[in-house]
């Protein structure tokens, strides 16, 4: 194997463990109340293409077009984020409820809202899909204060 094939392999190996944590990650959410992406993160996901094309322009071995699909769908479960009950899941991660300290949808934004993390960055996440009828800010109210009103966070 050559020393493209090793990084390659590298970095499926790299991502499947990601991918598992961001499994645990989401299961540790509980029931989902929105899921969506985020806004940073995983900056070094932009170079999983690359083996693929690597791959694609020397059409060596089918097995690396394998690995590179399988490192996309990796770094594309990696990078959602879930809102449940207990907490968030944000890139491969779990944030316990108890560690959101605040939330604030973004104006002009359509369902963009930024956390803030108790001793950590703020970070954005787009939410596109609920799993009820109620508005953003609704349920963003239920999950964190656990009341209904919309006077805000």
């Amino acid at each position: 194997m050559s020393t493209v094939s090793y990084m390659a392999l590298a970095l499926f190996i790299f991502l499947l463990y990601r991918s598992y944590q961001a499994y645990q990650g989401k299961k540790k959410a509980g029931e989902i109340l929105l899921s969506g992406s985020s806004n940073g993160g995983y900056y070094f996901l932009g170079i999983y293409p690359f083996p693929l094309i690597w791959v694609m322009s020397t059409e060596r071995e089918w097995s690396y077009l394998i690995i590179g699909c399988l490192i996309m769908i990796a770094a594309g479960y990696i990078s959602g984020v879930y809102l449940g009950e207990s907490g968030l899941k944000i890139n491969g991660r779990f944030i316990a409820k108890d560690q959101i300290l605040h939330y604030r949808i973004i104006e002009g934004t359509v369902n963009e809202v930024e956390f803030q993390v108790r001793g950590k960055d703020d970070f954005r996440v787009k939410f596109t899909k609920k799993t009820s009828s109620s508005g953003l800010e609704t349920v963003l109210n239920q999950f964190l204060h656990g009341d209904t009103s919309t006077a805000g966070s």
